[in-house]
């Protein structure tokens, strides 16, 4: 998946060195992690004030006085779903979704309801107790009479 190149560039452009802990941008500057916010759920990632200074093309990169990288928490399960978005079985998972969508919400919880009821249908039938015999059956609808 290929994003657009903007004047100040997008996440995508750096690169992530899970053994530092940190991105590195196209330029080749370490940005570090320095804090995580844990009421938004958000890494910030920041370059050390050393490589802020020395930083040609900054005017190109970012308006701000050094580039900060916001990374969601649940940023690795992004980049795995990414990462399957060209299989087939994502192929396929998309289209069941789609199909649900086109038919709408309203029909899919209906079929739903309608599933759950035949299981709980199966599920009463196996709960059911064994025959009694006919010879005990008649015994006991003679006693139930008297």
């Amino acid at each position: 998946m290929s994003l657009p190149i903007t004047r100040y560039g997008h996440r995508e452009a750096f690169t992530f060195g899970p053994e530092r802990n940190a991105f590195i941008c196209p330029n080749g500057k370490l940005l570090k992690h320095r804090t995580a916010v844990e009421a938004i759920r958000i890494h910030i990632y920041r370059p050390t004030v050393k490589t802020r200074g020395e930083f040609p093309i900054r005017s190109q990169c970012t308006r701000g006085l050094m580039r900060t990288l916001s990374v969601p928490f649940d940023d690795s399960a992004r980049q795995e779903i990414i990462a399957l978005q060209d299989t087939p079985a994502f192929q396929r998972s998309r289209l069941l979704r789609r199909k649900v969508e086109m038919r709408g919400l309203s029909a899919a919880a209906e079929e739903f309801l309608m599933m759950a009821t035949v299981q709980n249908l199966r599920r009463l039938g196996r709960m059911r107790p064994p025959d009694i015999p006919k010879s005990r059956r008649a015994a006991h609808t003679l006693a139930l009479k008297a």
